[in-house]
């Protein structure tokens, strides 16, 4: 796990990310961009495009449902995006989900307003 997180982090994250299959498979982009960068690869390989694409529909589903739109659980399944989305380096895409971020937050009144402290730490990161 050190390639990832510290022993904080995990002692914080693992919970919660056992608490939803979504937030699980969502974080395999960690892993899988890992891979990329560990094998030089110049952009996403066929792995992470295919977590990625998933997870956006993973994403898309959670915000249009009422019920899951402001949830802690959401919010978590976009921070594993923009964590993804670091290795390619791509700006505008970056933007786009630190702006999903921002308005999610918004949208729950603010960071005091989030359940999970660990995601708390995450996002203001």
């Amino acid at each position: 796990m050190r390639a990832f997180a510290s022993d904080s982090t995990v002692e914080k994250w693992l919970p919660a990310m056992l608490s939803h299959p979504h937030i699980l498979l969502s974080s395999t982009i960690l892993a899988s961009t890992w891979l990329d960068m560990r094998a030089e690869c110049s952009g996403d390989s066929w792995r992470t495009a295919l977590v990625k694409a998933e997870t956006l529909c993973m994403i898309n589903e959670r915000l249009r449902n009422p019920n899951t739109e402001l949830e802690d659980a959401t919010l978590m399944i976009i921070l594993h995006l923009l964590a993804g989305e670091m290795w390619s380096c791509n700006e505008k895409v970056l933007r786009v989900h630190e702006s999903a971020v921002a308005r999610f937050i918004f949208q729950r009144g603010g960071m005091r307003s989030l359940e999970n402290r660990a995601v708390v730490e995450i996002a203001a990161a």
